[in-house]
Order: structure tokens, then sequence, then C-alpha cells
């Protein structure tokens, strides 16, 4: 019982820390395609 509520509890832990450099990422990745957006719309075409 004891032993295995340790191990989910880990697991779970990874689990958000995985799920929160995954959203960090994704953010940065939309800031990054708006910012190309901003960067092509100011450029002479």
């Amino acid at each position: 019982g004891t032993i295995y509520l340790a191990h989910t509890n880990k697991c779970l832990m990874a689990l958000a820390l995985v799920r929160s450099e995954f959203c960090d990422v994704r953010n940065k990745f939309q800031t990054m395609m708006q910012l190309e957006q901003q960067i092509e719309a100011c450029s002479p075409k």
C-alpha cells in the first residue's frame, strides 16, 4: 500500500512537471509565431 502510493505520487509529480514544461514550450512557440507574423507584416513585399 504505502510503497505503491509513494510510487504513484512520484509519477503524478513527474507528469505535472512534464505538463508545465510542455505548456511553457507551447507558449514560447506561439509567441515566436506571432513575432514572425509581425515581422512579415512589417517587411516590404
